[in-house]
């Protein structure tokens, strides 16, 4: 009975130092992300150190694609909108210039061509 009481005895001790020693490893890691040093508050790059080439290539190629997808979204959300306000969509062709770059609101207040820089005859 006594050996019992005594292997309980340590394996609580056991359990009450590494529920310790998880607390303050937990209040490191919250101080390390809230001052920024080390990797926690950017474990990306850390994941990256030592990965092998082949795999970082593949994770640039990845990336390379999913840039260029966003660039062809942005292209065509902004393709058709006014260069000045970039809200509404183009309504007005410039002269003597002839771009089609702005809408309606802003052709009043435009001087030149925002495209261009070439300065705009106003509406007679």
């Amino acid at each position: 009975m006594e050996e019992s009481n005594r292997k309980t005895a340590i394996a609580e001790q056991q359990r009450d130092e590494a529920l310790s020693h998880v607390k303050a490893l937990t209040e490191k890691l919250e101080q390390m992300k809230m001052s920024g040093n080390g990797c926690p508050s950017n474990y990306r790059s850390c994941d990256l150190r030592g990965m092998p080439l082949a795999k970082l290539k593949s994770i640039q190629a990845k990336l390379r694609e999913e840039i260029e997808e966003v660039e062809i979204v942005l292209y065509q959300e902004t393709a058709n909108k006014c260069m000045k306000c970039e809200e509404k969509n183009r309504s007005v062709t410039l002269v003597p210039c002839n771009h089609y770059v702005v809408c309606d609101t802003c052709a009043t207040t435009q001087r030149e061509c925002p495209y261009c820089q070439t300065p705009v005859t106003p509406k007679a």
